[in-house]
């Protein structure tokens, strides 16, 4: 462990260690971690099957030696255009074929991983059998071990699929030179579609990832590339990138990847920006002032295109009262006419920005129905938001469908300090404080002095009163 610290605050070779062209490799703080955290599973596992006691390793040196830490890893930057259109050209990637003698199908690896955004490992991995149309589109079956799932479907595009029947030709014809008969339909689930060249008389082996490695850096090294340092990697950030861009929400995103978490989303998609308030803002319904509330008027998408063009609706939109105000003239910055009664104008639309505020609003009502003194009152109050409650429900729907309902109850994009429960409720206080400090202000003394507003305190849990 000394030398091996010594070594990396040097820059020294690591003993006995050396890169794939024979030059001795630099210590470093990575290779450390790597290296003091493998040697502390080797001692973990000997102490925990007898073997350090076999060897006289006492247990309190294998419980001291440290771990070597956490490796630090940096998000691959997604491709550039110019880079991009680079790896991406058919002619390019015939020169990455050309590399591969035996056509183990390095062109074809690389075709599916820049078009698709997989792990490169899923692609290399991929089964005999492994992909399928259904209703006219065409999906790929893959196995992400990473993440636990196996056989998770994700439409491929067309092309995507020619390449992948061409290639499952060719590892067909190579089976039947090799045992005289075509797989069985058993054996095109378990046979690879890479399969190994070496020690592989069933096919089950894929290529290994190293292989594919060593030869697409080479390919990126070539004079008519010259892209030294891109890694595979990057094609499912800029995969990502590109769907928010162009409009997708993270749960598509989330889908498309085959991620565990939409966090995991959010890390490959940086440069687009965070895409989803302007998404769920292009989520609309009709508010309640509309003779039929909650009807959907514009999604991201081009399924409500001809809607919005016949209510004369565009982007330019101004936010007001928890919506947005389509009629032109308050849009162009001119007075309302309608002396901004928004929840009775039928111009009023509710956005996935303003579901938060809604749904908190809704409840609100609903406190005061339930606590109405008689039926009647109760009535009533439900009849005045019946209207605003259907067109909470009509945007409910849309974004369920869109995927975007989660993120919308998260987020409050609307000036979350004009609701009503949030500037109490943000506090801290507990409810009984309430109460009390309610119960204890004079009802018939209006003019007299009230006490001031309630401060948090250290604990942030009570609120003091000052006179």
């Amino acid at each position: 462990m000394a030398d091996f610290t010594a070594r990396v605050a040097a820059h020294e070779p690591v003993l006995g260690v050396f890169n794939a062209d024979g030059s001795p490799s630099p210590a470093t703080s990575t290779t450390y971690a790597l290296y003091m955290n493998a040697l502390r599973r080797v001692l973990r596992w000997a102490m925990e099957t007898a073997a350090a006691q076999a060897a006289g390793l006492p247990r309190e040196f294998i419980v001291a030696f440290p771990a070597g830490g956490a490796v630090s890893s940096k998000n691959p930057r997604p491709f550039s255009d110019a880079v991009l259109r680079e790896v991406s050209d058919p002619a390019n990637i015939a020169l990455l074929g050309a590399m591969d003698p035996n056509d183990g199908g390095l062109a074809d690896m690389w075709s599916i991983q820049v078009r698709c955004g997989r792990r490169i490992s899923e692609v290399i991995g991929l089964r005999f059998d492994c992909v399928s149309e259904h209703l006219g589109r065409t999906w790929m079956w893959v196995d992400m071990t990473k993440v636990g799932k196996l056989d998770y479907a994700t439409q491929v595009p067309r092309d995507v699929f020619d390449v992948i029947v061409a290639r499952q030709a060719k590892t067909e014809e190579k089976f039947r030179l090799k045992h005289g008969v075509v797989p069985t339909a058993g054996q095109r689930r378990t046979i690879a579609l890479f399969p190994s060249r070496v020690a592989n008389p069933s096919f089950e082996r894929s290529v290994s990832t190293q292989s594919f490695a060593v030869a697409f850096k080479a390919w990126l090294e070539f004079d008519q590339m010259r892209l030294p340092g891109h890694t595979t990697h990057q094609a499912r950030h800029t995969l990502a990138t590109r769907l928010v861009n162009a409009g997708a929400s993270m749960a598509h995103v989330k889908r498309i990847l085959g991620h565990v978490s939409e966090r995991m989303s959010d890390s490959y998609v940086l440069i687009a920006g965070s895409q989803v308030e302007p998404f769920l803002q292009q989520v609309w319904v009709t508010g309640p002032g509309n003779h039929n509330p909650g009807q959907v008027v514009l999604t991201p998408t081009a399924a409500e295109t001809t809607t919005a063009e016949q209510l004369m609706i565009d982007l330019a939109a101004v936010p007001t009262e928890h919506g947005l105000c389509t009629f032109k003239p308050v849009v162009g910055g001119h007075d309302c006419p309608f002396d901004r009664q928004c929840h009775s104008c039928e111009h009023f639309v509710l956005t996935g920005a303003d579901y938060g505020y809604w749904r908190r609003q809704e409840q609100r009502w609903a406190a005061m129905a339930e606590g109405a003194p008689d039926p009647t009152a109760r009535d009533y109050i439900y009849g005045v938001f019946e209207k605003s409650s259907q067109a909470i429900a009509g945007l409910e729907k849309a974004l369920l469908a869109l995927g975007l309902l989660d993120r919308a109850r998260e987020l409050d994009l609307r000036s979350p300090h004009q609701d009503f429960f949030d500037p109490v409720w943000r506090q801290g206080w507990r409810a009984d404080d309430l109460v009390h400090l309610g119960a204890a202000e004079p009802a018939a003394e209006p003019a007299a002095e009230a006490p001031e507003r309630p401060v948090d305190d250290s604990d942030g849990e009570e609120g003091a009163v000052a006179s």
